[in-house]
């Protein structure tokens, strides 16, 4: 298959790849764009299949990426579509994964749900660290787009090998208390993670970093997790502190005994 080459800004293509610099604009399109190799090879292993792919004018197509339509960019069209500060000019169209049905029945593992969270940064964060202690199943009720271009840098090749399902912010957690046991993280007044008895379905239900779990949330939940820090310290931040309950409280990890 022949690249199509694209070196003026003015083209088209141009604009719909620019377009995918925003919410609204992959929703449009129907598309995400994942740049580098390193995470267009994590979303290929993971199973998923590009619509299309975008390599530097200089650029060898690397040997493992399938067949797609596929265009040559020039520097300054790069610099277009591109919110990286230096491009790497290799890139990777693929499809929005189609919308799961809030109402449908969890997957038998543990669940990460994850209320308001609006950074980029913690929610790819999280993304790793719920690949990393094995909460595979990530429920977003509102907040960031999964599949912008600063979450999928951040969660470091994560979001591909995850399961992720996206509710509207007024989601009733009721849904989730009926399916599993549903553990809410706060920063005082829970138990510690070593005094939570897991059931077969823990869901780890953690809220925005300005806001905190709503109150229908926290009325839901079996039980209240709080982490035992030093005297004087207020909180961690979200990121941070979901982070260390996934790890304490994942029914897969051997907390004894780190892996070598």
């Amino acid at each position: 298959m022949q690249d199509r080459v694209i070196s003026s800004t003015n083209n088209p293509v141009v604009k719909t790849l620019a377009d995918l610099q925003s919410t609204d604009g992959r929703r449009r399109q129907g598309m995400f764009l994942v740049e580098g190799r390193r995470a267009i090879d994590g979303f290929i292993v993971n199973g998923w299949t590009p619509i299309g792919t975008l390599l530097g004018l200089a650029n060898a197509r690397p040997d493992n990426w399938p067949e797609a339509e596929s265009y040559r960019l020039s520097e300054p069209v790069w610099r277009k579509i591109s919110r990286a500060a230096t491009p790497s000019e290799y890139g990777a169209l693929f499809s929005l994964p189609p919308s799961i049905d809030p109402d449908e029945a969890l997957a038998e593992e543990p669940s990460l749900a994850l209320v308001g969270v609006s950074d980029p940064g913690n929610l790819g964060t999280l993304m790793r660290s719920a690949l990393a202690f094995s909460w595979r199943q990530l429920l977003l009720i509102g907040g960031v787009d999964p599949f912008a271009p600063k979450v999928i840098a951040a969660s470091a090749g994560a979001l591909p090998a995850l399961r992720i399902r996206r509710c509207p912010l007024n989601y009733d957690p009721q849904i989730l208390a009926a399916q599993g046991q549903l553990l809410a993280l706060v920063p005082r007044g829970g138990s510690a993670p070593a005094q939570v008895k897991l059931g077969s379905l823990p869901i780890l239900a953690v809220g925005s970093e300005a806001h905190g779990l709503p109150a229908a949330w926290l009325e839901c939940a079996s039980s209240k997790v709080t982490l035992p820090m030093a005297p004087g310290v207020e909180s961690l931040n979200a990121a941070m502190a979901a982070s260390i309950a996934c790890w304490a409280l994942s029914p897969a990890v051997d907390h004894q005994s780190p892996k070598d």
